[in-house]
């Protein structure tokens, strides 16, 4: 009877270890952030939630809030938090400058789906949007169905950041991810091309389109 008690006792004290430990990685997640400069890795570094809410300072998020009050957004920190986060963590900084990392909101519309409102960062380390970029004319003046009227077909390349979310890129803004459901987090300055879009202004200096 002894001897059942001290492994009944000995079962329930690893069940309670076991029990513990599990609460502890629940309440743990971290996400990795990666930033890279084209194929250069910048810095790689783990981000969790103690990381933001210390540098939150009472606040909801690492970024001001301007949402539409008709936009459904994360009400816990988002994969936007965590990218601030990992720029602070990294250098040992409690705050940045806009010389440093800045941003803006803006709203996309999407065929046959809600519109995403969202954070976009243009600067990150210093490294901004490229604003002006290259135009690129792949089909002359047209008849658009879509824009009922005569309109050329344009594609831009410039340089800027790329999200990917777990290994793919990223459909929607960084602010609109939660971030208990995500792992991973790769930010990258690169060449960045535009999907092809219509406009029924001609753009001086457009180049023709590579036939590749």
């Amino acid at each position: 009877m002894k001897n059942f008690k001290r492994i009944a006792a000995i079962v329930l004290a690893v069940a309670m270890i076991f029990a513990l430990s599990a609460s502890a990685f629940a309440t743990g997640h971290s996400v990795t952030v990666s930033v890279y400069w084209e194929d250069v890795l910048d810095y790689s570094i783990d981000v969790d939630a103690s990381d933001i809410e210390t540098l939150c300072d009472n606040n909801a998020h690492l970024y001001t809030v301007t949402y539409p009050n008709n936009v459904t957004y994360p009400t816990t920190y988002t994969a936007a938090d965590a990218l601030l986060a990992s720029y602070l963590k990294n250098y040992e900084q409690s705050s940045f400058t806009s010389d440093e990392i800045d941003y803006a909101w803006y709203q996309t519309n999407y065929p046959n789906s809600p519109a995403h409102y969202g954070l976009y960062i243009s600067r990150f380390e210093g490294l901004e949007y490229d604003a002006v970029g290259t135009y690129y004319l792949v089909e002359g003046l047209h008849y658009s169905e879509e824009l009922q009227d005569y309109a050329y077909t344009y594609y831009w390349v410039g340089d800027g950041w790329s999200l990917n979310i777990d290994g793919t890129l990223a459909e929607y803004y960084p602010s609109e991810y939660t971030f208990d459901e995500i792992s991973s987090i790769t930010f990258t300055y690169m060449p960045i091309r535009s999907d092809n879009f219509e406009s029924t202004t001609y753009i001086p200096g457009a180049l023709p389109a590579p036939n590749n």
